[in-house]
């Protein structure tokens, strides 16, 4: 198995021992509870229900024990596979039955439930589908180009797809049946900065300038923000001005005061359902906190490290565990936050 350089320095961590605990030691931290998960950093991905921490070595499969989380290694290979161009490789890794995990180099996109991928090649821009993943590709359509990036609708049976199309720049969906519509085509002025993808193939859109759009609704009636991001996979978004934030969830805007001096950092995720969202933020003395918005309610917590200086949210675990990593230093490893909002 040959380590890709360019995965260390994506996820920029050392490599540690593997540590698992069948009851992880807790911690109480504001009202939430706090667990070590494993000695090692990485990504969080999901596949077929399924969720894997991936670090260069080894994927390990984490699962709710319901008083905690249990870790256990999967192997991990990674695969090259050439581009059609001619212009590279994709490096993809796989895990126990050959699950495609990530892929890195041009863009690859594994579907939710790992039966196929969509692929982007970074020397034509051209989009190719697999299914299996790794059997052979084929162009999906000679009326989509300059594809830039891909959100897979959680059931797997679409894709919204950001590139050139017959309508002009901007977000396609896509289906297993080879379909593809146009969701959301900017009109002139307005820049896209993120989507997603409902089950019923629904595209919602953060513009750059802090609107949210949504298929067939229009724009949502928000005051002017300076952040904003959308769930991949559910009616939900979370943005901020200078003094409050504003959680969109099930159709209803929930605003909490924020402090000036508190800067987002990172991206935010969303739980299962779209009913909390979580970011991690720094103020100007560069103390960390996590910071989760839900319907009813906002919690921070406070960072339990004080020395640490990077900290990075990977996403949910079902409802209610948060999971972020720490990538150097004497606390580097995973830890998991459970949170009842």
């Amino acid at each position: 198995m040959r380590r890709p350089v360019s995965l260390l320095l994506l996820f920029a961590f050392v490599l540690t021992q593997l540590y698992v605990a069948k009851v992880p030691e807790a911690h109480q931290v504001q009202t939430t509870s706090w667990l070590a998960v494993t000695r090692q950093p990485g990504g969080l991905v999901c596949r077929n229900g399924n969720y894997y921490l991936v670090t260069p070595d080894a994927a390990i499969q984490l699962r709710s024990t319901g008083i905690g989380i249990s870790s256990h290694e999967r192997p991990l290979n990674w695969v090259d596979v050439p581009e059609p161009s001619g212009a590279g490789v994709w490096q993809v890794a796989l895990t126990t039955g050959n699950i495609p995990l990530l892929g890195i180099g041009g863009p690859v996109y594994p579907s939710p439930n790992a039966d196929s991928a969509l692929w982007i090649d970074p020397g034509n821009r051209q989009l190719y589908f697999s299914q299996p993943a790794l059997s052979d590709r084929h162009s999906l359509s000679t009326n989509l180009t300059q594809v830039k990036k891909i959100v897979w609708a959680q059931d797997a049976e679409s894709a919204a797809i950001l590139g050139q199309g017959e309508q002009g720049w901007g977000i396609y969906v896509w289906t297993r049946a080879n379909h593809i519509d146009p969701a959301f085509i900017p009109s002139r002025g307005q820049q896209i900065d993120n989507f997603g993808i409902i089950r019923n193939q629904t595209v919602t859109t953060a513009l750059k300038n802090g609107q949210l759009m949504v298929q067939g609704r229009g724009r949502i009636r928000l005051p002017r923000l300076d952040q904003l991001r959308v769930s991949s996979h559910y009616f939900a978004a979370l943005g901020r001005n200078s003094n409050q934030a504003f959680f969109w969830s099930g159709g209803k805007v929930h605003h909490y005061p924020v402090s000036s001096h508190l800067k987002w950092v990172g991206v935010p995720r969303f739980s299962k359902g779209g009913t909390i969202s979580a970011t991690l933020a720094q103020n100007l003395q560069g103390t960390w906190s996590l910071l989760m918005y839900g319907n009813r309610q906002f919690l921070e917590v406070r960072m339990p490290f004080s020395q640490v200086s990077e900290y990075h949210l990977l996403g949910f675990m079902g409802d209610h565990w948060i999971l972020v990593t720490i990538p150097e230093g004497s606390h580097r490893g995973t830890y998991a936050w459970w949170v009842n909002l």
